[in-house]
């Protein structure tokens, strides 16, 4: 479907896109919006007098990727097809596109086009859906992931849609935006007056060795990050690129990355608020990593529970990638990272003790494994001879931690951030020893240019930095993250650098909620740390309803010199 506009103002508060034509003939305010729960949009054009608008499929139509159907009537034009036609067979999708007003459709061109009267609003429904269903994954199901037809459905939906006010849709859209863009609140100076400069100049004006910064972009990313979240149906958890990739066979096939990805996109959720939109995530596992990878671990490994690899799909893929047949130097079995493994291992294990405590399960079985086994672990924290964390667990002769090795990854840094095995298990906030070696290989590893220059392993060292309470060096490597790796759109993408192109990931752009969030809070052992990292830029800002691990939620607000100047706790247990 092809609607050609030229956005001029979207806000963040009401997720409402304007938009003013430059035709002399339809000079108005037009404004666009999706339905999040209903999984519509809708498009409404204020009195366009004389103007045409053509409805169709010539983009889509004229690709031909896919095995298509495109027809309309005088009051909609939809698409219907398949993604591929196989085998295997692809999924099969709907969308229509419904007009408030009746046009004429050309059945030769499938296109509709509409013709407004001067006295008359306009707006334009569009629903889609597929036939994938997450419930279908079983061998009973023959593991097709094939549902209902989305036909009657999204007939149905825009029927009823269009049959409404569009005042009506845009208020439910509203009430439901903003109960959850409520739920949080970020204020951060703007120092610098840049509140009414457009997003793309303040972008292209940021440089990271401006020590000052620009706290207004700054906190406007932080938003524009909750705002994508907030964005998705909330069908499935959000991957690489998702919704908003502008190919239609996106980069690294737009799937899941469970070495680090999958984890970043879901940094900043549960603490703003979102926590509800983070249900997908554990309704993949169980609908599709558990059932499919029970029979990879049984294969692969002759082992019980269920494994899966670095990189999965919505298909239940959860096998290796590629099968490496050579002599290897075995560590773990199952593993995909080398010492981050371990201290995950520390967690879960502490994470189901904790848990069985709650949901009265203490004696079972499986949590006499544990405690069993959790003395008997390696504590995974391993110091090399030059005083880094290593990374590799082997002897240093083998030389696989190198000094100076820039490294886009730091995955054995996950029990410093976003985990606590390091930080906080064993006492990392104030044990000198780990702090020194945190910081060792932070500084030896780079700022995140030299391999790769992508926006998530910025975000990454941001956080690992602000923790490690190195204020500056977190603050630089988030504006670095701005300079290099974000576009004109506020989308991070892959490859940095002075005009930053390629395919984008979203584990930058969700990750950077919980980069800006570590400089305010931090979790220890039963104890939250307030401020401990506020960057000398973001002077007399506040924070309202962050959530906090094992309960409850803060605000707090702190002054020009970044010290906490007011605290108000909410079901904070204890308390």
């Amino acid at each position: 479907m092809k609607l050609l506009f030229w956005l001029q103002m979207s806000s963040l508060a009401t997720a409402v896109s304007l938009w003013s034509s430059n035709s002399a003939s339809w000079d108005t305010t037009n404004e666009a919006f999706a339905l999040r729960n209903g999984k519509l949009g809708v498009i409404s054009f204020g009195e366009p007098g004389a103007e045409k608008l053509n409805l169709n499929h010539d983009e889509l139509w004229e690709g031909g990727l896919f095995e298509i159907d495109a027809t309309c009537d005088s009051t909609f034009a939809r698409l219907r097809g398949i993604t591929q036609t196989g085998p295997p067979r692809g999924m099969t999708y709907n969308t229509i596109a419904r007009s408030s007003i009746s046009g004429t459709c050309d059945s030769s061109t499938r296109r509709l086009t509409i013709s407004s009267s001067s006295s008359s609003t306009l707006t334009i429904v569009i629903g889609e859906g597929t036939d994938f269903d997450a419930t279908k994954r079983t061998e009973a199901a023959s593991y097709t992931f094939k549902g209902e037809d989305p036909a009657e459905h999204v007939e149905t939906i825009t029927s009823a849609a269009i049959s409404q006010p569009e005042s009506r849709l845009r208020t439910a859209h509203i009430e439901d935006y903003s109960r959850l863009t409520g739920a949080f609140t970020l204020d951060l100076p703007d120092t610098q007056g840049s509140d009414g400069t457009e997003l793309s100049k303040l972008i292209t004006d940021c440089n990271a060795n401006k020590t000052e910064g620009d706290p207004y972009p700054e906190k406007l990313l932080f938003d524009y990050g909750r705002h994508l979240f907030m964005s998705r149906t909330n069908g499935l958890p959000p991957i690489l690129q998702g919704v908003w990739s502008p190919t239609k066979t996106a980069a690294w096939s737009g799937d899941y990355h469970a070495n680090i990805s999958l984890q970043m996109n879901l940094w900043g959720a549960e603490a703003t608020g979102l926590g509800e939109l983070t249900i997908p995530v554990f309704d993949y596992m169980e609908q599709n990593w558990m059932p499919r990878g029970a029979e990879t671990a049984e294969l692969l490994y002759g082992s019980q529970g269920w494994v899966t690899h670095n990189e999965m799909n919505i298909f239940g893929h959860t096998g290796m990638k590629t099968y490496q047949t050579s002599a290897d130097y075995l560590i773990n079995s199952p593993t995909t990272v080398p010492s981050s493994l371990i201290r995950l291992i520390h967690q879960v294990y502490e994470n189901a003790i904790q848990g069985a405590g709650i949901g009265g399960e203490t004696g079972s079985p499986l949590l006499k494994n544990i405690k069993t086994q959790l003395p008997r672990l390696d504590k995974g924290l391993h110091i090399g001879t030059w005083g880094e964390i290593k990374e590799w667990k082997l002897p240093d002769s083998y030389g696989y931690d190198k000094e100076g090795n820039e490294h886009r990854h730091l995955s054995h840094l996950v029990g410093w951030y976003p985990g606590w095995s390091l930080s906080s298990y064993f006492d990392g906030y104030t044990n000198a020893t780990i702090q020194s070696a945190v910081n060792k290989f932070l500084t030896h590893l780079g700022v995140g240019i030299t391999d790769s220059n992508a926006g998530w392993e910025k975000v990454w060292r941001s956080a690992c930095w602000a923790r490690l309470n190195h204020t500056e060096r977190a603050h630089y490597e988030l504006r670095l993250t701005i300079d290099q790796n974000t576009g004109q759109s506020g989308l991070s993408l892959y490859s940095g650098g002075d005009a930053p192109s390629g395919a984008f990931q979203m584990d930058a752009n969700f990750g950077y909620l919980g980069t800006v969030l570590m400089p305010r809070s931090g979790d220890g052992v039963r104890t939250v740390i307030l401020a401990p990292a506020i960057p000398a830029a973001w002077t007399e800002g506040s924070v309202k309803g962050l959530r906090l691990r094992g309960g409850g939620s803060v605000d707090f607000s702190w002054d020009h010199d970044g010290l906490v100047d007011k605290v108000s706790a909410t079901g904070v247990p204890g308390r």
